[in-house]
């Protein structure tokens, strides 16, 4: 094992499938560990409340991690991963588990950021 011992996720396996497609993969990991149960999000036809929609997410973390000094990329992980850190103003701290970087690979994280992201782009392109 690696420094980083990571539990071991009883879901479908690595992210993105061998050969697969990326956002079908990110689609499955985000409803896999229960972020549809929070969020809304329009691509994996989830209608969470309990969170903030992340159908604008692309354009809300270009601007939030300009302002925090970081790419939109590095802003969505660190909201997976340390959500203390960045809680959405109308929302309560402590409500999204903060242990996802334990419970998910550095790839699957990218492979949800990437997801989340681009999904995002989508919808604001149309």
């Amino acid at each position: 094992a690696g420094a980083r011992d990571r539990p071991q996720r009883t879901g479908p396996g690595p992210f993105p499938p061998a050969g697969g497609d990326a956002t079908a993969a990110g689609r499955q990991l985000f409803t896999d560990t229960g972020c549809d149960a929070c969020h809304a999000l329009a691509d994996a036809g989830a209608e969470g409340t309990v969170g903030p929609s992340l159908d604008d997410l692309a354009a809300q973390a270009a601007k939030v991690g300009k302002r925090e000094g970081m790419t939109a990329a590095e802003y969505v992980e660190a909201a997976i991963v340390a959500p203390a850190a960045f809680v959405t103003p109308g929302y309560q701290d402590g409500l999204m588990p903060a242990d996802y970087g334990d419970q998910l690979s550095p790839a699957e994280i990218d492979t949800l950021v990437e997801y989340l992201l681009g999904v995002g782009e989508e919808k604001s392109a149309q």
